[in-house]
């Protein structure tokens, strides 16, 4: 069941170590990015405002916690596992179970090299 905990938990902001705020601090140490791109635009940087809340009160940020509470099945990645129970994921937070998982360059990459890799004793 997908229960946000940024809405419903009274969850803390979290913050990018970039300077960027962000609804919770999940966000920033999830290694895929997808639909969180939002977040990390130079209006929303600490340092570009004067209050934190012309960052939290954005058409951006108000839009995403209403996707959230109404369209959750279009939530980012991390949402979903921190907050929606998909117990397995790979080290880019994509969801293993779905059967659309696609390798990424590096672990193509790292596959093709790990193939060719001879032994030698």
């Amino acid at each position: 069941m997908f229960d946000p905990k940024c809405i419903n938990h009274n969850q803390s902001l979290g913050h990018s170590a970039m300077g960027y705020i962000l609804p919770c601090c999940f966000m920033d140490a999830f290694a895929s990015k997808e639909k969180v791109e939002l977040f990390y635009q130079e209006k929303f940087k600490i340092s570009n405002v004067e209050d934190i809340l012309e960052i939290t009160t954005s058409s951006e940020w108000i839009d995403f916690y209403t996707m959230l509470q109404e369209r959750p099945e279009e939530a980012p990645q991390v949402c979903k596992v921190v907050c929606g129970g998909i117990q397995k994921i790979d080290d880019y937070g994509r969801d293993m179970d779905s059967g659309e998982l696609e390798l990424t360059p590096s672990q193509v990459w790292l596959e093709q090299k790990n193939a060719k890799t001879v032994v030698k004793n």
